[in-house]
C-alpha cells in the first residue's frame, strides 16, 4: 500500500495502510482547505496497484460521496453577504463554500453564521475559500446560514454555499 508516503513498493506496506477515518480527516485538511490531497499510491512488481490500496481507496471514495452527495440546501451569489434560509430548527454540522475562481481567488476574510433563536451565532471563520472550504462544527439547529465576506479583492463570487448534516 502506498498511503504511507513512500515512493516505492514494499511487501509489508499494508501494515501501515492509512485507515478510512484518517483519510477522511486528511481530506478535510487538504481538499477542504483549497489544496490537493496527495494520496501517493505505489505500484507493485506486477505493475498493479495493490489490492489492499484499491479496497481502501474505494472505501474512502464511498465515504466522501456519502457525506457530500446530498446537501440540505444550497445557494450562490456575487456579493459580500449571502443568506441561505432553512426550515426552522434545521440540524447542520457542515457548510461547504466554493468560490468562483475564474477571475482569481478574491476572499481574504470571512465568517459563517447560523441563525439560532433569532440571533446570529458564529459557526466558523476563515481567510481563504478558493476552490473549496469545508467548515465542520458540532451540530447546531439553525433557521438560516449567513456568509459575511469581511475582506476581499473585488466582489466575491460564491459559486456554491451548501449546508449538510453528516452523521
Amino acid at each position: 500500500g502506498g498511503w504511507q508516503g513512500g515512493w516505492f513498493y514494499h511487501k509489508d506496506n499494508t501494515k501501515t495502510l492509512r485507515s478510512k477515518e484518517d483519510l477522511v480527516n486528511r481530506y478535510y485538511d487538504t481538499a477542504g482547505r483549497n489544496t490537493n490531497m496527495l494520496i501517493g499510491v505505489v505500484i507493485n512488481p506486477d505493475g498493479l496497484v495493490p489490492t489492499e490500496d484499491v479496497t481502501r481507496m474505494k472505501e474512502f471514495g464511498d465515504e466522501i460521496k456519502k457525506r457530500f452527495k446530498n446537501a440540505i440546501k444550497s445557494t450562490k451569489g456575487k456579493k459580500k453577504e449571502l443568506v441561505l434560509k432553512l426550515k426552522k430548527g434545521t440540524a447542520i454540522n457542515h457548510v461547504i463554500l466554493e468560490e468562483g475562481i475564474k477571475d482569481g481567488e478574491r476572499i481574504r476574510d470571512f465568517e459563517i453564521l447560523g441563525l439560532i433563536n433569532n440571533r446570529w451565532v458564529s459557526l466558523r471563520k476563515g481567510s481563504c475559500v478558493g476552490h473549496k472550504f469545508i467548515a465542520k462544527f458540532t451540530t447546531k439547529e439553525v433557521d438560516a446560514v449567513k456568509l459575511i465576506v469581511k475582506k476581499s479583492v473585488g466582489t466575491p463570487s460564491i459559486k456554491r454555499m451548501s449546508v449538510y448534516n453528516i452523521k
